[in-house]
């Protein structure tokens, strides 16, 4: 019997997500899974989610990683610190645990990339489902962050902060940022597919920076990177964090292990897959 798996969100027009998680299965010799795009309007959603629930497993996607939430059994921890979701185990048809292969995904990404060092000046733009997962990853290794965010809502991601004592972060208005940071992480969808030449922030802050890292990966290069290229920064798009958020889902799923090889082969394919497309 082949087991279903798939991923909710809206729109999925460009999702890489069934290529993604195609390889992944094939990396393990197996044909008894699928994986399909589940698109569901926001209308739509409280008619249609209970669909999901009849898959073995599904990944969520904007803009549904908080709304999910009150449908579920539990929350693993990783889900809770965030209050975001994008992934769920369905335990016999009957449990629902909510995760966040995120976080896992993103620690590993700035480990590698040294991200996670004491001295850095680091400024995150944007302060949605990703943006809370990044601070409460920088907080909980007691790691300084600045968030850039609309000032309309200032107040409300402050009340949030401090509820969660999150207190390594600290909240500026994305329209008034004045001080240099030497590492910029963009946690936006601003400079996505189709929107190709929008910008979160201005040139003259990115510059001045040492590293950027955009968590979008589809263009492979956004506007921000673009900007960063050009005054020959170093930066890393959001590929391979989503490989390996991907990769953590399986093994949650699954309780298999990849190896590195098979990781490489995965983000390899994937970026082959982004040039092709």
């Amino acid at each position: 019997m082949v087991k279903k798996f798939g991923l909710l969100g809206y729109p999925l027009s460009h999702s890489l997500s069934k290529h993604l998680h195609t390889i992944l299965f094939s990396l393990k010799k197996t044909d008894k899974y699928s994986y399909d795009l589940f698109s569901i309007s926001s209308d739509c959603f409280k008619k249609n989610y209970q669909e999901m629930f009849k898959l073995d497993g599904f990944n969520i996607t904007a803009p549904y990683k908080t709304e999910i939430i009150p449908y579920l059994t539990s929350l693993s921890e990783s889900a809770e610190i965030s209050k975001s979701v994008n992934l769920v185990e369905i335990i016999n048809k009957k449990t629902y645990i909510g995760h966040n292969t995120d976080k896992y995904a993103f620690l590993k990404c700035i480990k590698k990339y040294g991200l996670n060092k004491a001295h850095l000046n680091t400024l995150l733009i944007g302060f949605g489902g990703t943006g809370k997962m990044i601070a409460s990853t920088f907080d909980s290794i007691n790691l300084n962050l600045t968030i850039a965010v609309r000032p309309s809502s200032l107040e409300k991601h402050k009340t949030f902060i401090s509820l969660n004592k999150l207190n390594n972060i600290s909240l500026i208005s994305i329209e008034n940022i004045s001080q240099n940071f030497n590492t910029i992480i963009n946690a936006t969808p601003v400079g996505s597919f189709p929107n190709i030449n929008l910008c979160p922030i201005p040139k003259e802050i990115i510059i001045k920076s040492n590293f950027v890292f955009d968590l979008i990966y589809n263009p492979t290069k956004t506007k921000l990177l673009k900007y960063a290229k050009q005054a020959n920064i170093p930066h890393k798009n959001g590929l391979e964090m989503l490989v390996l958020q991907a990769i953590k889902s399986h093994e949650i799923w699954f309780d298999i292990t990849y190896t590195q090889s098979q990781i490489d082969t995965a983000y390899l394919y994937m970026k082959k897959v982004l040039k092709n497309g």
